[in-house]
């Protein structure tokens, strides 16, 4: 598989995080991946690419997790880049 990034951060709801992973029309096996530690956690996904014909267009796929803990005041981090990522509602 291949990690990519969150392209967002939807919602937090104690230790429910969901996130969109912009990821192929084609692509399969899209997994949501978390690392937590007790000062931030690290989100992004794996996805398995397809090696056929497809069309080039990126989907938002929405995707959540649950934490060991509530993630509190803990920032969330793109696990390619590092960035902080925000809490966009849709």
């Amino acid at each position: 598989p291949e990690v990519v990034a969150p392209a967002q951060l939807r919602d937090v709801d104690g230790a429910t995080v969901t996130y969109l992973l912009g990821v192929g029309a084609c692509d399969t096996g899209i997994t949501p991946l978390v690392q937590e530690y007790d000062d931030v956690v690290v989100i992004g996904g794996g996805v398995v690419r397809s090696t056929g014909m497809c069309t080039e267009q990126l989907v938002l796929e929405p995707v959540t997790v649950t934490l060991a803990a509530p993630l509190g005041t803990r920032p969330v981090l793109d696990v390619l880049t590092g960035r902080v990522l925000t809490e966009q509602p849709h």
